[in-house]
């Protein structure tokens, strides 16, 4: 009779085991599985700040740039005058142009954005040499279509920003729906792993209830 309880006790503690294995397997591969999210997550707010939200106020200070150029040459051009202050002023903001299109180069770009970005670093060159000769013929006009233009491509870019940190939030969202459905998970293998054991447990009093009886009784 020994025997026969030492036999169905290892089968009952194999089932345990077996049981605890599959779920301890469960709960890993869910903890890996919101490792990978959290590295999702940091990836996704990083780019939201670092390639968006940063992007967007490049931008914000270029149209600034461009609309406080072309002013001065407005200005410049009522006066026929371009005095040493007001050249200083020009190189100083071409400067600074210059300084935010390197900065905005080193984010990352989406294909649409990068084709637009070097179209608008296409015109830089045109819009930095303009205004220093008040005698240059049409400036008036050549001042107006390069603002035009350069403020028309960051309009664009900025649209993007917008479309691409969208974009970026519902797939945050999404991952975070993941991680929440990820810990429920836990919490139900859990709750099952503590209801199986018991069953199993029970299940093994019950035979060994039924092997100690003696024969006599029956």
């Amino acid at each position: 009779m020994s025997l026969k309880k030492w036999a169905y006790g290892i089968k009952g503690k194999v089932k345990i085991a077996a049981v605890l294995g599959g779920v301890l397997s469960l709960l890993l591969w869910s903890n890996l599985m919101d490792r990978k999210r959290v590295t999702q997550l940091q990836t996704s707010f990083s780019a939201i700040y670092e390639d968006r939200l940063m992007v967007e106020s490049f931008i914000f200070d270029l149209s600034s740039i461009l609309h406080e150029r072309e002013q001065l040459i407005i200005t410049s051009l009522s006066s026929k005058e371009l005095n040493d202050a007001s050249k200083a002023h020009l190189k100083a903001l071409d400067s600074k142009m210059m300084t935010i299109v390197d900065d905005y180069e080193a984010t990352r770009f989406t294909d649409l954005e990068k084709r637009v970005f070097l179209e608008f670093k296409e015109l830089i060159p045109s819009i930095s040499q303009m205004g220093y000769n008040l005698q240059e013929n049409d400036l008036a006009q050549t001042n107006k279509t390069l603002t035009h233009k350069g403020l028309s491509k960051l309009t664009v870019l900025s649209n993007i920003q917008t479309s691409e940190g969208q974009r970026l939030w519902e797939e945050t969202k999404a991952i975070m729906l993941q991680k929440q459905s990820s810990s429920q998970f836990e919490i139900i293998s859990l709750i099952a792993l503590a209801i199986m054991i018991q069953v199993l447990l029970f299940s093994s009093t019950s035979v060994f209830k039924k092997i100690q009886q003696k024969p006599h009784l029956n």
